[in-house]
């Protein structure tokens, strides 16, 4: 209903045009960072998707599509990538810590590239595992184990990733 009033979790009100006015006005000024790239400059997204594919060729990933998306993943994670693997495209998220020198280091950058790369190598097996523990496992189990199994791949993939950070001898250079 226009002009309704709402209570804010500080018992705070507002109308809901108000709501309407200022969800217009962060959309905007989403949509306008958006449009300039001020997160990922093109200098930096281009080193970035060049590199992404020089990964993409040593790992024989280059049947995959890996555009970088824009947005920052979700939660405290230095990068997230998802997949579609029927379609072979896989969205790349980039964290604010990986552009920070302090926290991640070019070494760590390309190690946490070829971390998300490798996801790829591994989907049908996760997804097979997934579609396993959907059907066949109880409401509690089927948690426990979606959970063992996540930690034993990502702990896997950690362990590859830090092994051929040594092995592919190009070195990866954010800035310059």
């Amino acid at each position: 209903m226009p002009g309704s009033v709402r209570r804010g979790p500080s018992g705070t009100t507002s109308t809901t045009k108000e709501n309407s006015q200022r969800g217009s006005k962060r959309k905007s000024v989403k949509d306008a960072l958006a449009r300039k790239g001020k997160r990922i400059s093109n200098a930096r997204r281009k080193r970035l998707e060049d590199y992404i594919w020089f990964l993409q060729e040593e790992l024989r990933l280059t049947d995959w599509l890996v555009p970088l998306h824009d947005d920052p993943p979700d939660g405290d994670v230095t990068a997230r990538v998802h997949t579609n693997r029927r379609m072979r495209v896989a969205a790349l998220q980039l964290g604010d810590q990986f552009f920070d020198d302090e926290i991640c280091p070019d070494d760590l950058r390309k190690q946490t590239l070829l971390h998300e790369l490798l996801h790829l190598h591994f989907e049908m097996a996760w997804h097979f595992v997934d579609d396993v523990f959907q059907a066949e496992l109880a409401y509690m189990s089927k948690g426990q184990a979606t959970e063992t199994f996540r930690a034993g791949m990502e702990l896997g993939i950690d362990q590859l990733a830090y092994a051929l950070t040594d092995l592919i001898r190009q070195p990866f250079k954010l800035d310059g």
